[in-house]
This record gives C-alpha cells, sequence and structure tokens, in this order.
C-alpha cells in the first residue's frame, strides 16, 4: 500500500480509506456507487488490492466507528483538562471573589 499522511494522527486510518478508495476510483473499478467516470491516471502504475474495495455500508459503518472514536478522545481530553485544574488547585487553592450569574 502506498499512503500520503495529510491530517493528524488521529485520522490516519480514515485517511487510508479515502485513499484506497480513490485508488479505485480513479482505476475506474466499480465500488457500489463510489466509481469515477473519465478518471484520468497520472501515469504512476498502481493497483489497489481487492480487499480495499470497501461497499458504502462498509464505509458507512467506519465513518460511524471513527466518529465515536473522536468524539471518546474529545470527552477524555476535556476530562483531563477537569482532572488537572482539580489537581493543580488541590496543591495551590485559588481564592476569587465571584458572582454567580446563571445555575443553568
Amino acid at each position: 500500500d502506498k499512503y500520503t499522511h495529510f491530517t493528524s494522527p488521529i485520522r490516519r486510518y480514515v485517511d487510508v480509506v479515502v485513499h484506497r478508495t480513490l485508488a479505485h476510483a480513479i482505476n475506474e473499478e466499480e465500488n457500489d456507487g463510489f466509481a469515477t467516470v473519465d478518471a484520468k491516471h497520472s501515469g504512476i502504475a498502481f493497483t489497489p488490492a481487492p480487499e480495499t474495495l470497501y461497499t458504502k455500508d462498509v464505509i458507512d459503518d467506519i465513518a460511524a466507528n471513527c466518529n465515536l472514536r473522536k468524539l471518546n478522545s474529545k470527552k477524555a481530553q476535556e476530562l483531563s483538562s477537569r482532572v488537572y485544574l482539580a489537581l493543580c488547585l488541590k496543591t495551590k487553592p485559588l481564592i476569587k471573589e465571584a458572582i454567580v450569574i446563571d445555575l443553568g
């Protein structure tokens, strides 16, 4: 497999899926609605592996899984920040006068 990394590390698998799908489209192989008509080759010989020919349902499942993992990663990062703040405030409390504006 040839692969070019162009986004953050958390999106690498998605990039690979996109590269594989594009490789099949460029080679004008049928791919359940993802085929590209009249695609022009760059002159570089490359034939994607048959097992990387994803159906639309498989791509939908991959996208849903990747989106769930991205959401979980974001939640973990937010919780980690809260834990870090709590530990900082525990070791060096910060006392300030404040006014509560809303509890909702």
